[in-house]
């Protein structure tokens, strides 16, 4: 039977790799955005759309309950991470 040491070490190094795709795909979704906005740019459209940020957030939190995570939970994350989206593109 594997120690309580290696036990936990070996969880740690999944979290640690789940957390490095996490960090990946929130590259993507930041590059993305920033693509969306110069496209809103060009044509001349408002930056934020609040209907859609709505519906992400709506739909993240039906997918977070289907998951068992709470959804205020993926709410507060996706908030965040739309608000950073948004900073980032600034730049």
């Amino acid at each position: 039977m594997k120690s309580f040491d290696s036990r936990i070490n070996a969880l740690r190094k999944r979290v640690d790799l789940v957390d490095s795709k996490i960090i990946v795909l929130l590259g993507k979704r930041f590059a993305t955005v920033k693509r969306i906005k110069t496209l809103k740019k060009a044509a001349g459209k408002p930056e934020t759309d609040h209907k859609r940020e709505a519906a992400i957030l709506s739909r993240v939190k039906a997918v977070a309950a289907r998951m068992s995570i709470p959804p205020a939970a993926a709410e507060k994350i996706f908030s965040l991470t739309i608000k950073e989206s948004k900073r980032l593109a600034k730049k």
